[in-house]
């Protein structure tokens, strides 16, 4: 690469413009699913200001990191971890209710009223959020969170050997998993007889 009077190699301009374009692609994909996720959290708004929520968050969070953070890695590190311990939590209930169930039905899925078959009590599976609140409990026991020598919390067990090799996200998914069971999960009900 040949290098021109100034700082940069002339050849980097078309580099940096399909650079750009992918991340512009990319990034128009993963915003419009974001928007999607935002929608399912319950906000009644449309699409667009949904993705307009999402930007704004992004752009906020971007700004934060590129000059406000000493650096990128430590902030990025604690929120995979504080992301990982409820996350691990929803799949240990997804997979027993999953194993115990023989069909779901794809309109009651989409149905957030009453009438739906997966309504429950209140619109909430009081045994499926139990079994993941406590099981998100006993997985930030065994967290710590923190960036370089500054910690932010540091959960009773985080100094035991699940805690110090970064594992609590296993005994959050075979508490939830486990107590989820327990509580009676899906008692294998199919369809028709949770109509």
């Amino acid at each position: 690469m040949q290098r021109s009077g100034r700082c940069c190699p002339t050849e980097w301009p078309p580099y940096l413009l399909a650079a750009f374009g992918g991340l512009l692609l990319s990034n128009n994909l993963s915003v419009y699913s974001a928007g999607l996720t935002t929608l399912t959290l319950g906000l009644r708004i449309k699409r667009v200001y949904a993705v307009v929520v999402d930007i704004v968050a992004i752009f906020a969070g971007s700004i934060y990191f590129m000059l406000i953070a000493g650096n990128f890695y430590g902030p990025f590190i604690s929120f995979i971890s504080l992301l990982a311990v409820p996350i691990t939590a929803w799949v240990g209930v997804f997979l027993v209710d999953l194993i115990h169930r023989h069909h779901y039905s794809g309109p009651d899925l989409l149905d957030v009223t009453p009438s739906s078959a997966y309504w429950y009590r209140g619109g909430i599976e009081w045994r499926a959020f139990a079994s993941w609140a406590l099981a998100i409990v006993i997985g930030f026991c065994f967290t710590s969170i923190g960036v370089g020598d500054h910690v932010w919390f540091t959960g009773v067990l985080a100094d035991s050997w699940l805690g110090r090799n970064g594992l609590g996200w296993i005994a959050t998914f075979v508490v939830a998993a486990g107590s989820y069971g327990l509580l009676g999960s899906a008692r294998h009900t199919t369809y028709q007889e949770a109509r």
